[in-house]
């Protein structure tokens, strides 16, 4: 699988990496290691060189070549991102990075308590997208069709 992080700030759309060969599974590690080291860093880099930061983008992530025999409700945007962000949510207590972040942010009043809470003091919204990888070109078509959705609500809505 091949899985793209895409952001949407002030209406311009950026891809921030494409990581070959992420096998991802419930409760892949890999993932937390370096899709979410990868959403951290690029937020990160991004505040600090910014004077005034007058808008926060959105992150998509983009689950490529995704197996088509997967549950029916995982092509669903809101239980696709809902489901990604359970499966790490503990990250925020494995990783010493994540967890001087959280201390970090609820010393500046926020609360903390999963990765989703962390990733969303970066972020505007944290989307995920799944699109699948064998020739279900109508299942491709209508994943496609709702990445360009979430691009657009996310260049509309932008903080």
């Amino acid at each position: 699988m091949v899985l793209h992080l895409c952001l949407s700030s002030a209406g311009r759309n950026h891809v921030l990496s494409s990581i070959g060969g992420i096998s991802y599974t419930d409760g892949n590690r890999t993932f937390e290691s370096t899709v979410l080291n990868h959403l951290i860093t690029w937020a990160r880099s991004s505040i600090e060189k910014s004077l005034n930061q007058p808008t926060i983008p959105h992150a998509v992530i983009v689950l490529n070549a995704t197996d088509t025999k997967i549950d029916s409700r995982a092509w669903d945007v809101e239980y696709a991102t809902t489901s990604l962000m359970s499966d790490v949510a503990g990250a925020i207590d494995r990783d010493p990075t994540y967890k001087e972040l959280k201390d970090y942010w609820v010393g500046r009043g926020k609360t903390i308590r999963n990765m989703r809470d962390l990733l969303e003091c970066y972020y505007a919204s944290i989307t995920v997208v799944r699109v699948p990888g064998d020739g279900r070109y109508m299942m491709i078509d209508e994943q496609v069709q709702k990445l360009h959705d979430v691009s657009i609500i996310g260049a509309l809505n932008v903080k």
